[in-house]
């Protein structure tokens, strides 16, 4: 969110929470990982790794591949030259 505006096109917006792949540290006290989930509107919220929240999936490109059209939406995917 930027000067109160909330830019639903960014990759990190999503209407559900779902995990990221950054661990936080092991609460030894409850026998669980913490882990930064991405929530909502893409803040980050570190949780237990027992509760539940979705995956996103991700590909790596090589830096020398061109998009020649798309902006990254599910409507408008981008196009790999």
């Amino acid at each position: 969110m930027s000067n109160g505006y909330l830019n639903r096109l960014v990759y990190t917006y999503s209407s559900q929470s779902y995990w990221s792949l950054s661990p936080i540290r092991f609460d030894s006290n409850e026998s669980a990982a913490r882990v930064w989930r991405v929530i909502g509107a893409g803040y980050l919220n570190d949780d237990y790794v027992t509760n539940s929240a979705g995956v996103r999936p991700v590909i790596n490109l090589n830096g020398n591949v061109e998009i020649s059209s798309g902006i990254g939406t599910s409507s408008d995917p981008y196009v790999i030259k």
